[in-house]
């Protein structure tokens, strides 16, 4: 459940969260449309998949093991990604903005990788997969309320930078879920 919401987190925040607070300061149409391009990291992730197979994450791939020195390593990227958000203006600097997204939805991808390959490895039968997969997705979906609606509310109530400080730190809350 716990890594099923850090991995819905992200999602909404880099595709829905963002563009709203783009529009909001100002943003050209046209320049939020090409962020929808780093994206495609997500449907990509099977060319990088074989190399988290292959080689161990780095820091904590000695630590934790492959699958979940990936996971950590993703979630750090993830909360440098959110946090690094959180102290842009996208009316100011549409390229810091642009770096901390792909660092978002790349950092992303390859937590979904490794928390998939994880929860795979750790079934001892396929029995125990259908339970996995239905407590990763009740969690995932409750991240991306947390990322659309409790994001937004954070915004209107202090402002987007607060909202992606938060957010930032609630990531975390996936490594909670294996340690």
């Amino acid at each position: 459940f716990m890594l099923g919401f850090a991995a819905g987190l992200p999602f909404l925040l880099y595709f829905s969260t963002l563009s709203f607070w783009m529009e909001r300061s100002g943003v050209e149409t046209a320049v939020i449309a090409y962020f929808s391009w780093f994206g495609l990291s997500y449907s990509l992730k099977f060319l990088w998949a074989p190399l988290m197979d292959r080689f161990r994450a780095p820091g904590f791939g000695a630590l934790l093991g492959q699958r979940r020195g990936w996971i950590l390593v993703a979630q750090v990227g993830i909360f440098a990604g959110l946090f690094g958000m959180g102290t842009s203006d996208p009316a100011l600097d549409l390229s810091r903005i642009a770096v901390f997204s792909f660092l978002i939805v790349f950092s992303s991808s390859i937590q979904d990788i490794s928390i998939d390959a994880w929860r795979i490895e750790i079934a001892r039968d396929e029995d125990e997969q259908a339970p996995l997969s239905a407590m990763y997705q009740a969690g995932y979906r409750i991240g991306m309320i947390a990322a659309g609606a409790g994001s937004l509310f954070i915004a209107e109530l202090v402002s987007f930078n607060a909202a992606y400080f938060v957010m930032s730190v609630l990531i975390f809350v996936g490594a909670l879920g294996f340690m």
